[in-house]
């Protein structure tokens, strides 16, 4: 089972390494499992002049490769192994034994003996062409996440206090419906939010960048789409909250909030929603915006363009943003922003 530990320098990663370790050599001090690699993991083309360079991809790939039979096969093997070296052990001291005994010296400990931790390296080779020549560095990240965002043992280092490592629940965010909301009352693409692989998988395709951000922010804004995204930048701007760590999650849908408020909550992450009201007349409507209002929350009346005026095509980002430039009433919405 592969753990993976990801978060800013300083944010504790090693920390809590170093206390698994020794929770683990303090139930058995002769354990031969436990190896803690002193170096950075790194892609095959990004090589760190470090005390052991090691290949991110090939650490990773070998780690899913390696199932409960290969892993006894292994155990088996170092059992025969450590039985030969103790076989052997008396013929290589006597050998050191004569040898020094031409320069007066005496032999201070076994020649051979069992290695207490062991390393397997290089056991897979990963062709690397394609990682140097075809991928960029957000290619990498999207290869990355495909193999990570399936495991269950993904631990968050968000907290430069650290607060300890937290993971993400992607079976509790699939059902975090509120009861109150019939999911066959959705649209098609917004029921793929409560299944847990599709909503991996929706993460990955279409929230990839953001998601990344989101995890490692203290306070995430999350809204229904660009334009919102576009006029909450310019009310940070304007009350001058630009510098502070927050990320604007745009989830692309009213329906799709449950989710990731149960994600980044769960993180420890402040979350605050805005939203449109939309039609009073739709009652599924109605009930996501009575669910959503139990969040620190700001609701558009109507819709954000209605509200502030612009009465151009919601769809034609130019002229919007061209609006957003011109209007001056920015200070009206400060309240969302503050702590």
């Amino acid at each position: 089972m592969l753990k993976i530990f990801i978060g800013p320098n300083g944010y504790g990663k090693t920390y809590e390494l170093e206390r698994i370790k020794k929770s683990l050599l303090d139930e058995d001090n002769d354990r031969k499992d436990v190896i803690m690699l002193g170096s950075e993991l790194v892609f095959a083309d990004e090589m760190k002049d470090t005390v052991n360079n090691s290949f991110l991809m090939d650490y990773i790939i070998t780690e899913l490769l390696v199932d409960d039979e290969l892993t006894s096969i292994q155990k088996q093997f170092e059992n025969k192994l450590d039985i030969l070296i103790k076989d052997n052990s008396d013929m290589y001291n006597e050998l050191m034994d004569e040898t020094l005994e031409l320069n007066s010296h005496k032999r201070t400990k076994d020649v051979i003996a069992p290695q207490k931790t062991r390393e397997y390296k290089k056991l897979v080779k990963i062709n690397a062409d394609d990682l140097k020549g075809s991928m960029g560095s957000g290619q990498k990240l999207h290869f990355l996440l495909m193999l990570n965002i399936n495991f269950d043992n993904l631990y968050i280092f968000n907290d430069s206090e650290y607060k300890g490592a937290k993971t993400i629940d992607y079976k509790k965010a699939a059902n975090s419906l509120p009861s109150t909301i019939n999911i066959e009352n959705l649209y098609s693409n917004s029921k793929t939010y409560y299944d847990e692989e599709k909503l991996k998988n929706n993460i990955l395709e279409i929230h990839k960048k953001e998601f990344m951000n989101a995890l490692f922010s203290t306070k995430v804004y999350i809204v229904e789409g660009i334009n919102d995204q576009l006029f909450l930048k310019k009310v940070l701007n304007s009350a001058g909250k630009q510098f502070e760590q927050y990320s604007i999650f745009p989830c692309y849908g009213k329906p799709h909030y449950f989710p990731f408020i149960e994600i980044f909550k769960d993180l420890g992450i402040d979350v605050v929603l805005l939203f449109d009201e939309d039609k009073t007349s739709d009652e599924t409507n109605n009930k996501i915006n009575t669910e959503l209002q139990k969040n620190k929350h700001y609701k558009f009346s109507e819709i954000l363009e209605k509200e502030i005026g612009y009465n151009g095509d919601k769809g034609n980002l130019p002229k919007f943003l061209d609006y957003l430039t011109s209007y001056n009433d920015y200070e009206k919405y400060f309240s969302i922003v503050e702590d």
